[in-house]
């Protein structure tokens, strides 16, 4: 039994016993009405602003019965798909088979709050956060390399060759996008901006452009083969909440206005070609390596996949909220790092 009204939640209850089952959040208005498909997996919501949402309403399953003892901060899958990383605030990197959700090695790290994890080869695992540290895993000896003090971490990209690690980092009021190799302690490649407001940034797949986002609209690309930064390019004039590159390097997704927007723009012309309602709060906007998806991980614990041209395929409801996600290797599967410290596996519609 489902219900719903001016409070923009939609309620699940057992029809026998009166119990509430879950809470799914995602409407962006009063819910007019609701309608379940005939095989009773999806749930369809319509709701005063216009909009129609569909809920997977089947049961999540976690990846592990275990998980950390406090939120899981962030994931990441190995390009083989064969191993997965979790990074949570009780200060361990754990690592799970996915096939049977069984953990096969932790590793100690001496930072909570750690937010952004990749594989950048299959031996090698980089994580950074809120400790100012670049953080290098050997995952053959199984221990930390050495770390790097590089500011605040807010995203780490792997370059395709496994040799680099592309980092946005944050200290005082410079904003620092910076290539660092995977081990020892060269010189790195960087660009850096000063008192900008950056709210969000990312790379391109293959590390050669950077791209931030601040709090009046605006996008900047920086060249790091030439140690250069472009001329802002005005996507609006509320904070970029989260911005991305399409696997090719030729369009952007940016999400506006508290996410609540999603603007999807070509790189070459600046022309943005088509705009969607998103999620009015977000946590983390995470592109496939596919090219043909996105996902918005939504303060609520919402789910919510797009395809390109902006339309919103499935809008999915996880038992806790998600700080981090991202997709399998094959992108088939969504993997999700939750606040309870579980990790849950979703299959990319």
């Amino acid at each position: 039994l489902a219900a719903a009204g001016a409070d923009k939640l939609i309620r699940i209850y057992n029809a026998s016993t009166g119990a509430e089952l879950r809470t799914l959040r995602g409407c962006g208005d009063w819910v007019t009405s609701l309608a379940y498909t005939p095989d009773g997996d999806r749930l369809i919501a319509v709701s005063a602003e216009g909009a129609a949402r569909i809920f997977d309403v089947t049961r999540i399953e976690p990846l592990s019965r275990g998980g950390h003892a406090a939120s899981a901060r962030a994931v990441a899958v190995r390009k083989d798909g064969t191993l997965i990383a979790t990074v949570g605030d009780d200060m361990t990197i754990r690592f799970w088979n996915p096939a049977n959700g069984i953990e096969v090695m932790k590793l100690p790290v001496k930072s909570a709050k750690l937010y952004s994890a990749s594989f950048v080869n299959p031996s090698r695992l980089a994580v950074g956060g809120i400790d100012g540290r670049l953080h290098r895993f050997d995952l053959d000896a199984k221990h930390e390399t050495n770390a790097l003090s590089v500011g605040q971490i807010y995203g780490i990209t792997p370059s395709p060759d496994g040799t680099r690690i592309g980092v946005w980092s944050h200290q005082g009021d410079l904003d620092t996008y910076g290539i660092y190799p995977v081990d020892g302690n060269a010189a790195p490649v960087t660009v850096t901006e000063k008192a900008r407001k950056v709210s969000s940034a990312a790379w391109a797949p293959d590390l050669s452009t950077a791209v931030s986002g601040d709090v009046s609209g605006s996008v900047v690309l920086h060249d790091l083969q030439k140690k250069t930064s472009g001329k802002p390019w005005s996507l609006g004039t509320t904070p970029i909440a989260d911005i991305g590159f399409s696997p090719d390097g030729k369009k952007l997704v940016a999400l506006t206005d508290n996410g609540s927007t999603v603007q999807i723009a070509d790189i070459a012309t600046r022309k943005v070609l088509h705009t969607a309602k998103g999620v009015d709060g977000i946590n983390a906007l995470i592109i496939s390596p596919l090219g043909d998806r996105f996902a918005i991980l939504g303060e609520g614990g919402e789910l919510h996949f797009y395809d390109f041209s902006g339309k919103e395929l499935k809008v999915i409801q996880l038992p806790s909220p998600a700080n981090g996600g991202t997709f399998g290797a094959q992108g088939k599967t969504f993997y999700t790092a939750n606040a309870d410290g579980s990790v849950y596996v979703v299959e990319v519609p």
